[in-house]
């Protein structure tokens, strides 16, 4: 078990970054960039000293226009996204989980309890 710093709003880095391993749509992260489970494209997400950062502008907009997770939306679309997939990106969250949680502990974002 981990414990953060208290958030005084919102979420702390905890839960942002568990936030975003559980996120279908996207495939891994670090401290300043996502990348999409659909497209694969890297965004920073890098503005100010908040690290793992989901609600950035710039990953908002991208999950608005990206035209794979749009499509996998679709239930007539042709682009699914396949079991094989879907459980590729879950590993791939949970490595990026792994590596967020050894750094954040590092740097003494986090406590081991």
């Amino acid at each position: 078990m981990y414990t953060g710093t208290r958030a005084l709003s919102g979420r702390n880095v905890l839960q942002r970054v568990e936030d975003m391993s559980a996120n279908p749509t996207i495939r891994s992260f670090g401290p300043y960039a996502i990348a999409c489970a659909g497209c694969g494209v890297a965004i920073s997400t890098r503005r100010g000293a908040v690290l793992y950062d989901d609600c950035r502008d710039t990953w908002e907009s991208h999950k608005t226009t990206c035209g794979v997770l749009r499509d996998w939306n679709n239930p007539t679309s042709a682009r699914t996204l396949t079991a094989a997939k879907r459980a590729e990106h879950e590993r791939s969250r949970k490595a990026s989980r792994d590596e967020a949680l050894a750094h954040l502990m590092a740097e003494g974002y986090l406590e081991r309890v």
